[in-house]
């Protein structure tokens, strides 16, 4: 009996300490952001701003001292959004991450799937994109435990959007085309449209023109059939092909010198010994093929092709990913 009174006595103990120690740590986290709000006031802020940074940095006391946390967390990004909006963005990361800290304590969802939002939002506007895709990720997350396919598609729009900035393509075209099956399946026309119009864009910072223009169309296509409007995309597709093909080669000719024939040639005999390799190279990795090849000695004899090709792909490894992306025959099936 005693035992028992004793472990009862215990718990509540640690549960007095635990909010003791809560309260300690509020009332530091209130003297460290007065210094830092004080510090701030250094900065150039509009006086309508600063005067609400002040209103929300009270209201965030108050409501620590009622011990009212969630409320207190609210108040914290708050202040992190008036930052933002004056593009202040270090002081704009310290409140949402302190936001953070709170809402992962509390473990509410919700709202830290709006902060990580805002945290990826904030790193992509400030070209860190590393953190913009590891807040955008934590969001996806959580949207994912939910059945809101509107807020999935959003955050995998987000995702793509920055892993493209950050030249992953191959991981923002995956994340479109998630969205876009996504879409389709609860036939979701503006998400359709978006994931449509992300894929283009993904392509476009990857420097591939006609996928851009084939994406571009597929967009005009979709929203055309939505109004009405209904027309042979494939039909429409091959036409326009054929006049970018056209106005391509038009411009390679004339900006092709006299004196690379020699090299033309060369690289088109190294294609007919390895022309599995050949069909996966870009212009850019045929370029960096015939200066590897050039580089081995010419009395070099290789025992078999598999053995030259691997010597290839070993150099076609370190080519920039981006490369792979100007192949026209590079397809996403919609």
């Amino acid at each position: 009996m005693r035992t028992i009174q004793f472990l009862i006595w215990h718990k509540t103990q640690n549960k007095e300490t635990n909010k003791g120690n809560r309260f300690l740590k509020s009332i530091l986290l209130i003297l460290v952001l007065s210094v830092f709000t004080y510090s701030l006031s250094c900065q150039t802020l509009p006086a309508d701003a600063s005067k609400e940074i002040m209103q929300n940095r009270e209201l965030y006391e108050i409501f620590i001292e009622d011990n009212r946390i969630s409320d207190a967390g609210v108040f914290l990004a708050k202040i992190a959004v008036v930052f933002w909006n004056n593009s202040i963005y270090d002081s704009a990361i310290y409140y949402f991450e302190k936001a953070v800290d709170i809402f992962e304590e509390i473990e509410e969802y919700d709202k830290l799937n709006s902060l990580y939002t805002n945290l990826g939002a904030i790193h992509q506007e400030t070209s860190n994109f590393k953190k913009s895709i590891k807040y955008y990720n934590q969001s996806l997350e959580i949207s994912k435990q939910g059945k809101d396919h509107e807020a999935i598609a959003i955050k995998m729009l987000d995702l793509s959007t920055a892993y493209s900035m950050n030249n992953q393509f191959f991981m923002a075209l995956d994340l479109s085309n998630q969205a876009l099956t996504l879409a389709r399946s609860n036939q979701n026309h503006t998400f359709i449209l978006m994931s449509i119009n992300q894929i283009s864009e993904v392509y476009k910072n990857a420097g591939n023109k006609w996928k851009t223009m084939e994406y571009y169309l597929r967009f005009n296509h979709y929203r055309d059939s939505v109004e009405g409007n209904v027309y042979d995309l494939n039909a429409l597709l091959i036409t326009e092909k054929r006049k970018f093909e056209l106005t391509e080669g038009v411009e390679i000719a004339e900006a092709q010198p006299i004196k690379q024939k020699t090299k033309i040639e060369q690289q088109d005999k190294i294609a007919d010994q390895s022309k599995d390799i050949d069909d996966f190279l870009t212009e850019k990795k045929k370029e960096a093929f015939e200066s590897f090849t050039k580089e081995i000695d010419e009395t070099e004899k290789f025992d078999s092709l598999d053995t030259a090709s691997e010597k290839v792909e070993e150099k076609h490894q370190k080519l920039d990913i981006k490369a792979f992306f100007t192949r026209e025959n590079f397809v996403i099936i919609l």
